[in-house]
């Protein structure tokens, strides 16, 4: 086993020995052990945090370890009416930045600056292969683009019948109550 002793060295030591369990001799150790512990998980988190900064409206959700998409939209392009609009969580921040450009597209609006995250559908798919390359994350790409297409289709919904309760023209200019 590792017996790990405090010295007033302030250093901490180890010496090698049979078993496999870890020694209390120092309560101290388990303190250092938690420590090293969270800042691998502060690097990780640091790490995914500088993944999801490469897309417009994606985050790292800490709490469930996964990328999130959200947006708020106004029908009627009044800042002040603006609606928040969730697209789920994913394992890929890719897959969560496709969510939000296929949000914009079926809607057949430009986002904000006009900056889409993928400048097209194979960019989308080389960008999302070599991220799950990287990361060693396998997420089947047809149960990921049924589950983008359900939240987005939502989304699209609560605009439509936001439109029609407040008048505004659809994409292709016309309001029911207008």
């Amino acid at each position: 086993y590792d017996q790990f002793e405090y010295q007033e060295d302030g250093l901490l030591h180890y010496d090698r020995g049979e078993s496999n369990e870890i020694s209390k001799a120092n309560p101290q150790s388990d303190d250092i052990k938690q420590d090293a512990l969270n800042d691998v998980g502060d690097l990780e988190y640091k790490i995914e945090s500088n993944l999801a900064a490469k897309y417009t409206n994606v985050s790292f959700d800490k709490r469930c370890e996964k990328f999130a998409c959200t947006i708020k939209y106004a029908v009627d392009g009044e800042r002040k009416n603006r609606q928040h609009y969730g697209f789920g969580y994913y394992n890929l921040a890719a897959d969560a930045a496709r969510a939000r450009d296929l949000f914009y597209q079926k809607l057949g609006v430009s986002p904000h600056n006009d900056n889409f995250n993928f400048a097209s559908e194979s960019h989308y798919n080389e960008t999302r292969a070599q991220e799950s390359k990287e990361r060693g994350v396998n997420v089947s790409y047809e149960e990921v683009q049924d589950y983008i297409a359900l939240k987005v289709n939502t989304a699209i919904e609560k605009v439509e019948n936001l439109r029609a309760q407040s008048a505004v023209p659809d994409i292709n200019g016309n309001a029911d109550n207008v």
